[in-house]
């Protein structure tokens, strides 16, 4: 009887330690496939190409901005000059303007004078000095 007592014990023992190996092996598999959606997720490395790749980037974004803004300067640069070039060219029409004008004024007066020239001798003299 005693070999028969045994035997449910060994068999417990049996059943157990299978169910733990299982229960053992279950855990394991979990905290593999924990670990490698862990390392999925959270530790993903920015690995140093990348981060040249991405400062290389914003090196070409500055640069073009720089750039946009250095032709920008450039264009109103030059439609400064073309503004007062042409403000310069006005003032110059307008002040030839105004000396002809003056000087109309006079030819004028000269003209009239000698379509009315004396026909005698004491406005001759007066006469040939304006021609």
């Amino acid at each position: 009887m005693a070999k028969e007592k045994n035997k449910p014990k060994e068999r417990n023992k049996n059943l157990e330690n299978e169910t733990f190996n299982e229960t053992f092996d279950e855990d394991i598999a979990k905290d593999e496939n924990d670990i490698q959606d862990s390392s999925d997720e959270e530790f993903e490395p920015i690995d140093e190409m990348t981060a040249l790749q991405n400062e290389l980037e914003e090196a070409r974004h500055k640069a073009e901005e720089n750039m946009e803004g250095w032709q920008r300067a450039q264009a109103e640069f030059a439609n400064y000059r073309k503004r007062t070039d042409r403000d310069r060219e006005q003032v110059q029409e307008d002040q030839t303007a105004r000396i002809i004008l003056r000087f109309i004024d006079i030819l004028d007066d000269l003209d009239l004078a000698l379509k009315n020239r004396p026909t005698e001798k004491q406005g001759e003299e007066w006469a040939v000095g304006v021609e």
